[in-house]
């Protein structure tokens, strides 16, 4: 039964030289009740350090039995200050007690043990040595915050010593140099301590290979006094199990846990060296994609340049070609123009009618004489083109009948020389 003493139905108290005792053992009620109407001093309570007496209930009868009550105090309650006393986690008189139980285990096994030693500076429970470690043992049962714990780790560590932090309500000691412990009425556990009746063992802190990895295991109990010997000795060590965790575990085992680290390490790194051979051939495939993807880029590139140009010198072309067709459409149309004019003017003058009849009846007419006649006269020359006389006087007027004149004079002249021949 886990034991932590209520201020109703005491039993358990501080006696002298922080022995504790137990109010139910044989004879303890007639020592410390004293003489008849009046009690004895010495006994103290474990929480808040007052005085307490014993009483007997039940006297006479088959419930009989003895308890230890706060000495009473006019116009307190004290129960409700010891309750106080606890929720700050003092618990003085326990703590007392604790540490004296710690000090004279110490002294059984060969070691010196000085108990609350007049420091300066740093509150030091049990300070004792081996060798040339200097050991401080710290007792703290009550609410003792990470802050104040990491000053007094720092202080302590500067003044060059060795720290044990004994707990029972912190939450850091898998943080710190620490042990959990708790208090058990129940048959005590092997290397438990006996503080009058009920034994101070230690629950959190203790690590074991399970199988090869340290943990903190869900159930497990290891008296106070072995944890203190194997603590002295160097059999325990405290080490972090993590990069956020740290524990009390023998050197046999740290030595598994490191094995099993080095095994874990191996995995892991296996595992590593396979996921960078992966890596590295992604890596070789991407670049090979990438050059393959580049060269091809790059072509494109070269072709889009190519059709850039061929688009450039098609559209000079085009250029050039529509600057021809728009001037071939400028000449064709000042033909047309000229043309219309010249139909126009031939369609309005009667004689430019009247020649185009007498030029289609000359040329009816020659065609019949071509047959029988080679040579044709200056006569019939001047048939042939009076009527284009009378057609360019009306259209250019005397200089082009002057050019006909003469032209028909040159073929008069042609025609002549070829008779005399």
């Amino acid at each position: 039964m886990v034991w932590w003493p209520e201020p109703q139905n005491m039993v358990h108290a501080l006696g002298p030289s922080d022995v504790v005792i137990d109010i139910r053992d044989a004879g303890m009620y007639e020592k410390w009740h004293g003489f008849p109407g009046m009690a004895r001093d010495g006994l103290t309570c474990l929480d808040c350090g007052r005085a307490v007496l014993p009483r007997r209930l039940g006297e006479g009868t088959k419930d009989q039995h003895d308890i230890l009550a706060h000495w009473p105090e006019k116009g307190r309650n004290l129960d409700a200050d010891c309750r106080e006393a606890r929720a700050t986690g003092s618990g003085l008189g326990l703590k007392r007690a604790l540490k004296f139980a710690i000090g004279k285990h110490l002294e059984s096994r060969g070691f010196k043990a000085e108990i609350d030693p007049a420091r300066s500076g740093e509150n030091i429970d049990v300070q004792t040595a081996f060798g040339i470690r200097k050991i401080a043992i710290r007792v703290e049962l009550g609410n003792f915050s990470r802050e104040d714990y990491l000053a007094a780790q720092e202080r302590l560590t500067k003044q060059g010593f060795e720290v044990l932090w004994l707990t029972y309500r912190c939450n850091w000691i898998d943080k710190a140099p620490a042990l959990g412990i708790r208090f058990d009425t129940d048959a005590p556990v092997s290397g438990s301590l006996d503080m009058g009746g009920f034994f101070p063992i230690v629950d959190n802190g203790y690590l074991l290979n399970e199988p090869t990895q340290l943990r903190q295991p869900d159930r497990h109990e290891v008296g106070l006094g072995t944890v203190l010997d194997q603590f002295m000795s160097g059999v325990i060590q405290n080490h972090s199990t993590s990069s956020q965790y740290q524990g009390w575990a023998t050197t046999a085992a740290w030595d598994l846990h490191i094995v099993w680290l080095l095994r874990r390490y191996a995995m892991v790194r296996d595992r590593q060296n396979k996921a960078e051979a992966e890596l590295r051939q992604a890596t070789e495939d991407h670049h090979n994609q990438l050059r393959v993807l580049e060269k091809r880029h790059l072509d494109d590139q070269r072709l889009l340049g190519n059709l850039t140009s061929q688009l450039k010198s098609a559209q000079l072309n085009n250029g050039s070609l529509q600057e021809k067709l728009d001037r071939r459409a400028l000449e064709q149309k000042t033909a047309n123009d000229w043309i219309d004019e010249v139909e126009k003017r031939r369609n309005s003058s009667p004689l430019v009618r009247l020649a185009l009849r007498r030029q289609a009846e000359l040329q009816n007419k020659n065609d019949l004489e071509a047959c029988t006649s080679p040579t044709p006269g200056w006569i019939d020359r001047f048939n042939l083109i009076w009527p284009w006389g009378v057609f360019a006087v009306i259209l250019g007027g005397p200089a082009i009948v002057v050019a006909l004149v003469v032209f028909g004079k040159l073929l008069s002249n042609a025609g002549g020389g070829g008779a005399g021949r």
